[in-house]
């Protein structure tokens, strides 16, 4: 409510604001784009600490390999080749390590049935996740024979 009551209250000013056509216009726009520029950057960081800080503990139960956390946590580099062999589908395995890191963040902050449903999806995707990383070292052993 107060997320929406906020959003029409600007958008109640910028109609005011913009019925006249000029330079106050143009700095209102830039001031806006500037604002959910900022919004958009800190979300970002905000998910990149969240990841780091989810996905560690999962390097050191050895789940997830220590160079992942150069790439998984950061939504430019997931993108990038070249860190994952190409036998392992990318997109499935950082689907499923986001969601992880996701969930557990939930787990932390929930109580009651809620988290119990977390704990159980928290073990189904470690599974998951392991068994796409298994099957690539299976793979990389059958090419040495």
């Amino acid at each position: 409510p107060a997320g929406l009551a906020a959003a029409m209250a600007l958008h109640y000013g910028w109609n005011l604001w913009s019925a006249g056509a000029g330079i106050l216009d143009i700095v209102l726009i830039a001031m806006s784009l500037a604002v959910i520029l900022l919004v958009m950057q800190l979300s970002l960081f905000t998910e990149n600490q969240l990841m780091l800080r989810e996905l560690l503990e999962e390097v050191r139960t050895g789940l997830l390999p220590q160079v992942h956390l150069n790439y998984l946590p950061y939504s430019s580099k997931r993108k990038m080749l070249g860190w994952l062999p190409p036998s392992i589908d990318r997109k499935k395995y950082i689907q499923l390590a986001t969601r992880l890191a996701f969930r557990k963040s939930q787990f932390r902050y929930t109580s009651g049935p809620e988290q119990a449903l977390y704990a159980a999806e928290i073990e189904t995707l470690r599974t998951s996740i392991d068994e796409i990383l298994q099957t690539e070292s299976r793979s990389d052993a059958a090419q040495l024979y």
